[in-house]
C-alpha cells in the first residue's frame, strides 16, 4: 500500500513538473473589443458569483496551438462558496471555453491539471514577446 502511494506521488510530482517546462508559442494580437468583452462574459458565468470577479492583466494572444483562434488571457479572483477572494489565478477565455488555473469544478485532479495545461499552453508568450494589456481591465 505504501509503495503505491509512493509511486503515485511520484508521477503526480513528474506531471506538475512537466508543466512548469512547456514553452511559450503564444504571440500577442489585437481582437476586437466585442469578443473579448463575450469571452470576459463567458468567464464571469463559470463563477459562483460573477459580481465578485476581479479581472486584471489582460491580454489576447495565439499560438500554434490555437491556430486563428484569439485567447483573451489575464488573471482573475473571485469569491469562493464562503464568501472569500481565492486569490488571482490565470485564465485563457473565448466566447465558448472557458478554463482557470487550478480549477476543479467536478472534483478531479485530472480536470485541474487539463486546466493548468491549457491556460499555460494558451497563454504563456514565446521568448522575447511582450505583454500588451488591454487598459480596461485595471484594477
Amino acid at each position: 500500500m505504501r509503495k503505491t502511494v509512493v509511486i503515485l506521488a511520484s508521477v503526480a510530482l513528474t506531471g506538475c513538473a512537466g508543466m512548469m517546462d512547456i514553452k511559450g508559442t503564444g504571440y500577442v494580437v489585437e481582437a476586437d473589443p466585442g469578443y473579448v468583452a463575450l469571452s470576459i462574459d463567458n468567464l464571469k458565468r463559470q463563477l459562483k458569483d460573477p459580481e465578485s470577479a476581479r479581472i486584471s492583466g489582460v491580454y489576447t494572444v495565439k499560438t500554434e496551438y490555437t491556430g486563428d483562434t484569439v485567447n483573451v488571457c489575464g488573471l482573475i479572483n473571485a469569491k469562493n462558496s464562503y464568501g472569500g477572494y481565492t486569490g488571482s489565478r490565470l485564465f485563457a477565455a473565448t466566447p465558448t471555453v472557458v478554463y482557470i488555473e487550478r480549477q476543479v469544478i467536478g472534483g478531479s485532479d485530472y480536470e485541474a491539471i487539463t486546466n493548468n495545461n491549457y491556460v499555460i499552453t494558451h497563454c504563456k508568450l514565446r521568448d522575447g514577446e511582450r505583454h500588451v494589456f488591454l487598459p480596461q481591465y485595471k484594477n
